[in-house]
């Protein structure tokens, strides 16, 4: 060891402590204004970056290309979708047409609204996008449809419906109904007819008539929106998204009570996930303070010291706030939690000097001299372990990964300043405390109490243990794994992600597509015959696939279709008639009755018949059973027959659609696919679970292989990704680079520096094996856990390997010494502080808290059974040789 700079870094601490001893009352005066102006500064002006954009490099290629493409198509980037459920297709496209324009007019919220597939356009001319095999089964199936479609345009009323039902059973083996799915018919009759009130499903006759084939399976809509964020608002999204539940509130009181609004999107997400982290970072932060003070009382059993240190440690966390509002003005969604992370590791620094401060002050020292020689003992190691935790956090600052670079400038200068104030805050309070606090302190021996002596006894057995478990460690690495998908670290029960999950699971609804810009339609059309041919691609969407095709033969089609169909338009309806209806119900169970006990018809239009009996019978008791029941039947009727005028309005209307060319589409489509300058968006849908990582990442490769230019959201997962990996690895290799760098450049011994680096390489290498083994993937918010651990395991193992050294041979067994006390207490305050994250409900941050405390105890582990059982063999060794 470097006996001359190790001597002269502990002369400087001692000085720096005995000046703040003699200078106490100056010291505290000038700490405390210190913190009242990083508290006043900070409060002012250290806000809270929600955009996840800020996390990354603008500079990197998939983020250039990103806005790129926002430039070319505004409309088609950073939309908020608004995902609309009702009981129906019908009810959920009514409600969603409502609820857009509702939106429309509120232009200073929002650029732009757009309901896919939605709008008079499609409304219109919607049939034509069906295959001409699809238009031929839809016009058999209006064909068997036309006689009870006749009927109810006539007659809108219960009674009719019913008897038309009873006409069905009655003849269900006439070749006319074969089209209807009969058992399929009576099944969705059965369903709204047992329904309690309003509160039964609706029957979707879009649905019966068009069949499970055509027909719109989904009762969801979806609705884009591109709102105006407010950039001078933290939550800058709020404004927009308080007006979408508004109008959301609005068409559900007025049309459809069973509707059902969730937001989604970057913004929402974004606003959702920093609301949670705010306020769990606060109460986590308050959580630390109490368990950490908690737990210097367990270790000190001194209320003024552990007091003290909790003072020391507060005036630390506030000045490094100070310095983030200077330095970057801003806390992101990882950088956030620093109060937890600062309070877990500034604690170090204090529970080291004061507890050998009480060492000294047991064996008979007076406060002055047990002060001073604290600092000439353990300054020297303060001052590196400063050094080396903030080497794991700067190693981040030179990478990629701009959100935890953030983290590594404010959090690797806190531990300096957390220095400052053990080394001036900690010595003032502690000598201003009376001299009679000596005799409460628990004298250091009974630490033996707390620590096996297996490494001491049998040091050989330990390391051999200890490589084999190593090796396994090792066998397990190709295991490790990285989380891209950013819903994963999110809160699962927040309504973005449940509404974002809804999105990628529901067929050609993902927003996790690869977008490519090309100069012209001509080109995309180009793009888009390559980009089909690949496996992993669903399809791929150009301006062109808007237009449909063969339209000559789909146009003549529905001209025949609305031949046969004549006039749609129904009557008005006569009211509800209590007495008429529950008549027809009867004699609608009489029809099922003789049906049943006659010829029996195959066994799933058996049991639909059954279903259809029992409904119709419980129907009928309700209605008896009522006060009023005309109202009774005005509900039934509502569910059974509400959306069969508009229904019919809207066929209507598709049945003369006219042709459709590039200049006929929406401008609003046009917009998100052509460019005013030419430029032509080409949009790639992925093939299977996009959700899955290894899918994703195949999608992408394939895309990339076509068009290396790629953007879109599937792109900026992937490539986020590995950019963060790229940034791990990056900063763990510079991080353990420069840590070994600086011990040989201060010890000038290689065996020195092996000694400190090999229990945190283990601690490291079990994390990882262990985050493998149980499944425990690292993911956006957790990849500063190993860089880390690296920067926090190194500061134990200095002070042990420094007190051997400094001490041998009177400490020759170093766990009974009060540094190993020291270095046990200020581990389990930190294993405590990190561990209250992981009972966060965001699972990011859940998983940073557990890898972080798994992590502190590995180095824990190492430090107090490997690294004493390495300096007993050595020391062994040594006491051999000649």
């Amino acid at each position: 060891m470097n006996d001359r700079l190790d001597a002269l870094l502990g002369r400087v601490a001692a000085a720096w402590v005995d000046a703040a001893r003699r200078r106490a009352g100056l010291a505290i005066l000038a700490c405390l204004a210190l913190t009242a102006v990083s508290l006043f500064y900070a409060s002012r002006e250290l806000g809270v970056n929600a955009d996840t954009d800020v996390m990354l490099s603008p500079e990197l290629p998939f983020r250039v290309q990103a806005r790129q493409l926002a430039q070319a198509f505004p409309d088609a980037e950073d939309n908020l979708a608004v995902l609309v459920e009702a009981s129906s297709p019908a009810r959920a496209s009514r409600a969603a047409d409502a609820l857009a324009e509702r939106l429309e007019a509120h232009r200073e919220l929002f650029h732009e609204v757009f309901v896919p597939g939605g709008g008079p356009f499609f409304e219109r001319n919607g049939l034509l996008y069906l295959d001409v095999e699809e238009l031929e089964e839809l016009a058999d199936r209006l064909a068997a449809a036309q006689p009870f479609l006749a009927e109810l345009a006539r007659d809108p009323s219960l009674p009719t419906l019913l008897a038309l039902l009873e006409r069905a059973v009655e003849h269900l083996d006439e070749t006319a109904f074969a089209a209807l799915d009969l058992p399929a018919t009576f099944e969705e009759f059965s369903i709204a007819l047992a329904g309690d009130g309003a509160t039964g499903a609706s029957f979707s006759w879009e649905s019966w008539a068009l069949g499970s084939d055509l027909g719109p399976s989904s009762p969801r809509r979806v609705v884009l929106v591109r709102p105006r964020l407010d950039a001078t608002r933290l939550d800058a999204a709020a404004p927009a998204l308080e007006a979408i539940r508004g109008a959301a509130e609005e068409v559900a009181a007025g049309d459809a009570a069973d509707l059902r609004v969730r937001v989604t999107g970057d913004a929402a997400l974004s606003a959702e996930e920093m609301q949670l982290v705010r306020r769990q970072a606060f109460w986590a932060g308050i959580a630390a303070f109490v368990l950490v003070a908690a737990l210097l009382w367990e270790s000190l059993r001194s209320l003024r010291t552990a007091g003290a240190i909790v003072v020391t440690l507060a005036c630390g966390l506030t000045w490094t706030m100070g310095f983030a509002a200077a330095a970057v003005g801003h806390l992101n969604l990882i950088s956030i939690n620093g109060a937890v992370l600062f309070t877990g590791l500034g604690v170090d620094f204090g529970i080291h000097f004061a507890m050998r401060y009480r060492e000294l002050r047991v064996s008979g020292e007076g406060p002055a001299r047990a002060l001073r020689a604290s600092g000439t003992s353990v300054g020297s190691s303060l001052i590196l372990c400063a050094l080396t935790t903030a080497i794991g956090f700067y190693a981040f600052v030179p990478t990629d990964y701009a959100g935890v670079a953030e983290l590594g400038v404010i959090a690797g200068t806190g531990m300096f300043l957390s220095l400052v104030a053990t080394l001036t805050l900690l010595p003032a309070l502690l000598g201003l405390m009376p001299r009679g606090a000596r005799a409460a302190i628990p004298p250091a021996w009974l630490w033996v109490r707390w620590m096996p002596t297996l490494p001491l006894r049998r040091p050989r057995l330990v390391l051999a243990v200890t490589a084999a478990a190593a090796i396994g460690a090792i066998l397990l690495l190709p295991r490790v794994r990285f989380d891209a998908n950013p819903l994963n670290v999110r809160d699962p029960d927040a309504e973005s992600v449940r509404a974002m999950q809804v999105l990628l699971e529901e067929p050609g609804a993902t927003p996790w597509t690869a977008e490519l810009v090309a100069a012209d339609l001509e080109e995309a059309r180009g793009l888009a015959r390559r980009l089909e041919r690949l496996e992993p691609v669903e399809r791929v969407l150009t301006l062109d696939d808007f237009v449909p095709q063969e339209q000559e033969e789909k146009l003549e089609l529905l001209g025949d279709v609305a031949l046969f169909l004549g006039p749609l338009a129904p009557a008005a309806a006569s009211g509800p008639d209590s007495q008429a209806t529950q008549r027809a119900l009867r004699e609608l169970e009489g029809a099922i009755e003789r049906r049943l006990a006659g010829a029996q018809p195959e066994a799933r239009l058996r049991a639909s018949l059954h279903r259809l009996a029992a409904a119709a019978a419980a129907a009928r008791a309700r209605l008896a059973a009522e006060a009023d029941p005309e109202r009774a039947v005005a509900g039934l009727e509502a569910r059974l027959l509400g959306e069969l005028p508009e229904w019919l309005a809207r066929l209507d209307r598709a049945l003369g659609a006219e042709p459709v060319e590039l200049a006929d589409l929406p401008p609003q489509l046009r917009r998100r696919y052509l460019a005013p300058d030419g430029r032509a968006r080409v949009q790639v849908v992925p093939r299977g679970d996009a959700t899955q990582a290894d899918s994703l990442e195949r999608f992408v490769a394939a895309v990339q292989e076509v068009a290396p230019d790629a953007a879109g959201g599937a792109v900026g997962i992937v490539e986020s990704g590995r950019a963060i990996v790229r940034a791990l690895r990056e900063a763990l290799f510079g991080a353990l680079g420069a840590i070994a760098l600086l011990l040989l450049l201060l010890w000038r011994s290689v065996r020195d520096t092996l000694l400190v680096l090999t229990p945190l390489s283990l601690a490291a290498l079990f994390t990882a094996a262990t985050s493998a083994a149980v499944d425990l993937p690292f993911n956006f918010a957790d990849v500063i856990v190993l860089p880390l651990l690296l920067g926090i395991g190194v500061d134990s193992g200095i002070h042990l390997v420094h007190r051997h050294r400094e001490h041998v041979p009177t400490d020759r067994d170093v766990l009974h010494t009060g540094t190993a006390r020291a270095v046990f207490f200020s581990a389990l305050t930190t294993i405590s502080s990190f561990g209250l994250l992981a009972f966060s409900t965001h699972r990011g941050i859940a998983s940073l808290g557990q890898l972080l405390a798994l992590g502190v105890t590995y180095t824990l582990v190492a430090n107090l059974v490997v690294l004493p059982a390495l300096l007993e063999a050595f020391t062994r060794r040594r006491a051999r040789s000649p």
